[in-house]
């Protein structure tokens, strides 16, 4: 599941984009949309997509957006656990 994207655009003006993606046992992979780079990161997967985006492309402002899915993901549990408390606890 993506979980952050980084996009910036080098002095060519050509756009590229990274994205964090996690997966199994919370491991997060850094995913270049544009050159293919793939790396396996448990630490610091942010940092690593943003190095990438300024070293590799030379992009010079890199933002970063936050995927929806996690939240989405997070507030259907939230409302499971809610009904759960509701049918079972009385």
């Amino acid at each position: 599941m993506e979980t952050s994207r980084f996009t910036g655009e080098d002095p060519h003006g050509h756009q590229h984009a990274v994205k964090v993606v996690s997966g199994r046992n919370n491991t997060r992979r850094v995913v270049c949309e544009s050159c293919g780079y793939r790396r396996s990161a448990a630490f610091g997967a942010q940092a690593k997509a943003s190095q990438h985006l300024s070293q590799t492309h030379d992009a010079g402002y890199v933002r970063q957006e936050f995927a929806p899915g996690p939240w989405i993901a997070a507030a259907v549990g939230l409302v499971a656990f809610i009904v759960f408390l509701c049918v079972y606890g009385g």
